[in-house]
Parts: C-alpha cells; sequence; structure tokens
C-alpha cells in the first residue's frame, strides 16, 4: 500500500515559519518577563552599588538592559510568575514583542491596554508606534499642561481669595475698633452731657445773681466814665493852680526882694528907713493867697487820688468780672463769684461804717 503523501506549497511553508515566529515571539517576551523577576531578586540580594559589576561579570547585561527586564517583569509579568500562557497580565500583552514590550513602558500603566488595542500594535511597525506613543505623550503633555495652567489659576484664585478674605477681617477689624471707639466717644459726650446738665442747674439757679451782677457791672462802668472825666477835670485845674502858683511865687520873689531895700524917710529930727506899705500889704495879701491855692491844690490832690483809686478798683472788678464770662467751668465759676459777692459784701459793710463817721464828724 503506497504512503499518502502531501504535496507542500508556499502558503503551508509561510505557515509553518509564522507559527514558529510567533512562539518565539512569545517565548522572547515570557523568558524576558522571568529573567526580570530573576534580576530583582539578586538586586536584593546584593549590598548597594554591586548589582552593576555583578551584572557585567556575571550575565553580561549593562545597566540599561537589566532595568528594562526588571520593568517588564514589574509591568507585564504576573503576579505568580508562571511561564508562558500565564505568565503575562492579559492576553494582549502575549501578542506583544519584546521590542514593543520595551517601548510601550512609555505608555501609562493605565492606560498601556487600551492604548495597545486602539493602535492595534500588533500590526504595526516598531517605528509606527514609536510615533503613536510620542503622539500620545504630547497629548499627556499638552493635557498635563493644561491641568498645570489649571492648577496654577486655582492657585491664584485661591491666593486672591486668601488675600481677599484677609483684607475682609481687617476691615472688619477695623470696624470693630471704629465702633468701639464710637462707643467710648458715644459714653464721654453722655459723660461731658450730663456734666453739662448739672452745671446748667447751677447756673440756672445762679440767674437771679446774674441779674444783680449784670445790673452792677453797667453802675459800676458808668461810675468809672464820670471818675474818668472828673480826674480830667482835677488835672487841669491842678496844672492851672500849679501856674497861678508859679506866678505867684515868683512874685512873691520880686516883693522880697524890694522889701532889702527900704524906702530913706526924713524927719525933722533924723532920717528913718521905711518898708513901703504898699508893697508889705500886696506881699502879705500874696503869701495869703498862695496858702491857700497850697491847700486847695492839696485838698484837690488828694480827691483826685482817691477818684483814682476808686476808678482802679472798679476797672479791676470790670476786668475780673468779663472774665468770668469766658470761664467755661460753672463749678469753678460759681465759687469764684461767691468769693466775689462776699468781699464786696464785706467792703460794702467798711464804707457804710466810714460814711457814718464822716457824716457825724460833718
Amino acid at each position: 500500500m503506497n504512503d499518502l503523501q502531501v504535496t507542500r506549497t508556499p502558503e503551508m511553508v509561510a505557515a509553518e515559519i509564522n507559527l514558529i515566529k510567533d512562539q518565539t515571539r512569545k517565548l522572547i517576551l515570557s523568558n524576558s518577563i522571568a529573567i526580570g523577576k530573576k534580576l530583582k531578586e539578586v538586586k536584593e540580594m546584593l549590598e548597594p552599588g554591586q548589582f552593576g559589576k555583578w551584572l557585567t561579570e556575571a550575565v553580561d547585561f549593562s545597566q540599561s538592559t537589566a532595568n528594562n527586564l526588571m520593568r517588564v517583569y514589574e509591568e507585564y509579568g504576573a503576579d505568580q510568575g508562571v511561564l508562558f500562557g500565564s505568565a503575562a497580565k492579559s492576553d494582549v500583552v502575549e501578542k506583544l514583542t519584546y521590542t514593543q514590550a520595551v517601548l510601550l513602558l512609555g505608555v501609562p500603566a493605565e492606560q498601556r491596554e487600551d492604548f495597545i488595542k486602539e493602535a492595534h500594535v500588533e500590526d504595526i511597525s516598531t517605528r509606527e508606534l514609536q510615533a503613536e506613543i510620542k503622539k500620545l505623550k504630547m497629548g499627556k503633555e499638552a493635557v498635563e499642561a493644561k491641568a498645570e495652567a489649571e492648577r496654577k489659576l486655582a492657585r491664584k484664585a485661591e491666593e486672591k481669595l486668601t488675600t481677599e478674605i484677609k483684607r475682609l477681617k481687617m476691615v472688619k477689624e477695623a470696624a470693630e475698633a471704629k465702633a468701639e471707639a464710637n462707643h467710648k466717644l458715644t459714653r464721654k459726650v453722655e459723660e461731658k452731657l450730663a456734666k453739662v446738665s448739672r452745671q446748667a442747674e447751677e447756673l440756672s439757679m445762679q440767674l437771679a445773681g446774674a441779674a444783680e451782677s449784670k445790673k452792677i457791672v453797667e453802675a459800676m462802668s458808668s461810675q468809672r466814665d464820670v471818675l474818668e472825666h472828673e480826674a480830667e477835670e482835677l488835672r487841669k485845674s491842678l496844672y492851672n493852680r500849679e501856674q497861678e502858683t508859679a506866678i505867684l511865687e515868683e512874685r512873691i520873689k520880686e516883693l522880697e526882694e524890694q522889701l532889702k531895700q527900704p524906702v530913706t524917710v526924713a524927719t525933722k529930727t533924723e532920717i528913718v528907713e521905711r518898708i513901703p506899705d504898699a508893697v508889705a500889704q500886696e506881699l502879705e495879701e500874696l503869701r495869703s493867697k498862695l496858702a491857700e491855692s497850697e491847700n486847695d491844690a492839696g485838698a484837690q490832690k488828694e480827691a483826685l487820688e482817691l477818684k483814682v483809686e476808686i476808678w482802679a478798683v472798679l476797672n479791676g472788678i470790670n476786668k475780673l468780672l468779663e472774665h468770668l464770662d469766658k470761664v467755661q467751668d460753672g463749678k469753678r465759676g460759681a465759687g469764684v463769684c461767691k468769693a466775689l459777692a462776699s468781699a464786696l459784701a464785706q467792703s460794702q459793710n467798711q464804707i457804710s461804717k466810714r460814711l457814718e463817721k464822716f457824716e457825724q464828724e460833718g
């Protein structure tokens, strides 16, 4: 019986080759995951700084190759660490080559599987995959830039809000301080009003006395005017008296000089020196007139001095009353008025006694 012979075709050979390629790809990825696991295990065994030397001497790996293998294990390896079939974390990953797996490390883990499906990674070249990853990164960077810009805006808004809160707090504190100051001012005003009210009551009780004081001031002012007029008249009179006295004194001197030169009179028996009667009589009259003038001048001078003293007292009282009108403190003003009234009353008693004495003597 003749054996059945199968005729091989290029298509059949191609299928066999693709199967071997697929198995090889899976085996390489699976073995890479396994190697990465073992490299990680050794790294944890060694002291810091010894791993690079061990890589060169023991397995002839560069640091970058070892890092890629360990990351492939961390990102694609199953938790169980079993070889092929369940070594990869998903069926999608099983379709990757080692080179694709390394390139896809640049894609965030949470986006990686969806990216593999959407980009049809198993059907594109390594260069095309790099372009897709770059596009994704650019989009991610744009998103991140936008997010960063939004974060900056949020920070600025937060800073602005914080500044506004501080400003409002300061405004609130200033308003509270102003309210407190106004409250204190209100209390002071109320206290002052109460004080003024008390002073008004005291002053209202003194109004009758104030009216009498006004009359006294008016009388004093009138009396002062009279005294000033009389004083001026006395000054003129004294001046005239002084002029007359000077003339009289001059004439008396002339007559006294004449008296020193007696007139010679001849009689039957002798020559006698006599003082002229007319000269002697005139001299006597002038001396009498001078004495009277001096007495009158002394009396007028004394009267003038008394009136000046009276005017000075009245003027002082008038100035004191004017000063009292400017006093703000009612209590102090009332005290001064009482003291002044008491002093005037005592002075009036003394004046009355002297008036009675002079009237009795006169």
